[in-house]
Parts: structure tokens; sequence; C-alpha cells
């Protein structure tokens, strides 16, 4: 029973070893473009257009930030108050896992699942 035991825990911590995504900051996402990753950084700046698409930029303060995460924020009605945005949103980092883009020569993030999105 015990070796019975020790192989299934030992076969559950080699699938989460082997099937985790690591988590990378906001500069190094260019490295990662094509891959479905998860971003965990500061967000610096972020604004509702249309009350249906919430834009945050994350990294750091520049002209162009590091990864700019797009938001359908038709899905989730909090997204599309600019003042959630504006407050909460900035308030600290965020961890968000998806598929990272190049839109314009720039590395984004187009998010359509809430769950996707975590407060830290």
């Amino acid at each position: 029973m015990k070796q019975i035991i020790f192989v299934l825990l030992f076969i559950f911590l080699f699938s989460k070893i082997s099937f985790s995504q690591h988590v990378i900051m906001a500069k190094d996402a260019f490295k990662h473009v094509g891959e479905r990753i998860t971003v965990k950084d500061s967000v610096y700046f972020g604004k509702v257009y249309n009350d249906s698409t919430a834009v945050v930029e994350l990294g750091n303060r520049r002209l162009i930030a590091p990864l700019t995460v797009i938001f359908s924020a038709g899905k989730n009605p909090r997204l599309s108050d600019p003042r959630f945005v504006a407050s909460y949103l900035q308030s600290g980092r965020i961890s968000v896992n998806g598929l990272i883009l190049l839109i314009k020569g720039h590395p984004s993030m187009i998010v359509s699942d809430w769950n996707d999105l975590k407060f830290e």
C-alpha cells in the first residue's frame, strides 16, 4: 500500500514539474513571443476604450512599456469601469496568463478569460 501511494505521489509531483509554466517579468516578454506564458509585474498605465476593451501597460514607466496587455472587458463588468482600472489595477502587481504576440513590433498579450488575471 505504501508503494502505491509513493508511486502516485511521484507521478503527481513529476507532472506538476514538467507541465508547469514559469513566470517571467514584463521586460523579458520579447524573448517569449509565440508562447503561452505567465507574466508577473507592476501596472503603470491602464485605460478603458469603448466600455469593452481595457489596455494595461506592464513593466516600467517608459515611453513604450515592455508589455501591453489587452483585456476583453465585455465578459467582466469590473474591467469596463475606468475607476477600477485606474485605481485597483495600478495599486499593485498582477499576474497574467496568455499568449504573447508581436503587434507592430511590440510584445502584447490578448486576454479574454477573466481567470487568467490574478491580483497580488
